[in-house]
């Protein structure tokens, strides 16, 4: 969900992941831009979203309202209204110059929804299990919350070093991995519980496959 907010966020509105210069962070510009997309960017931001903008504060604040948590936020019909709603006009946006001049193509519009699409699948592809036990609150989640500003500097530092990018997706790669695993040692997180509970909210998963859904949540009911 993280990564597909920040596909929408700054790939649809403010539009910096179709451009090849003035990027939010200069030293990113001319760098892994291709089919009209700057990759070691997007992938950077998207990161960074999907950690600070949405993991972390669930973990965080699941805790302290894990009764809440499995009871939908709104209906699945709804959801999908509105998302599509928020398509509709993202995508329409797009394809109008923004405040800076930037205009998307509908080549790069088809990009960055095969990219939301994909991600989507692959979110129920690999999801996780959801927690057994109610989690403890702890600062943990918010402390390394915090620490992502470190390889996100990193990366720009490799951005403005012009490695190739290969060894710039690797070393993002390294990060998220190192991540997932400081979760799973220090915040004691079953692998995807947050997440699980974020898609039962929203009711969207009851759109896929059968195969793709997750296990019931236990409520503690």
């Amino acid at each position: 969900m993280g990564l597909g907010h920040s596909l929408f966020n700054e790939g649809l509105l403010a539009k910096t992941l179709v451009v090849a210069q003035n990027l939010p962070i200069n030293r990113c510009d001319h760098y892994g831009y291709w089919l009209g997309l700057s990759f070691p960017w997007m992938a950077a931001i998207a990161v960074g979203h999907a950690g600070t903008s949405v993991l972390f504060p669930i973990i965080l604040t699941h805790p302290l309202f894990s009764e809440a948590a499995p009871v939908p936020w709104v209906k699945g019909w709804l959801a999908v209204t509105i998302a599509v709603l928020f398509l509709f006009l993202g995508s329409s946006g797009f394809l109008h110059p923004s405040e800076k001049g930037v205009t998307g193509t509908p080549a790069q519009l088809v990009e960055l929804f095969a990219l939301m699409v994909t991600l989507f699948v692959l979110g129920g592809i690999f999801r996780g299990r959801p927690p057994g036990q109610a989690l403890t609150w702890t600062r943990k989640p918010f402390l390394l919350g915090l620490s992502v500003i470190v390889p996100f500097w990193g990366g720009v530092f490799l951005a403005a070093r012009k490695v190739p990018v290969v060894l710039f997706f690797l070393a993002l790669a390294a990060v998220v991995m190192f991540y997932a695993w400081q979760l799973r040692r220090r915040v004691s997180l079953p692998t995807g519980g947050s997440m699980q509970s974020l898609r039962q909210n929203t009711e969207l998963l009851s759109f896929m496959p059968k195969r793709w859904r997750p296990p019931s949540v236990p409520t503690g009911r």
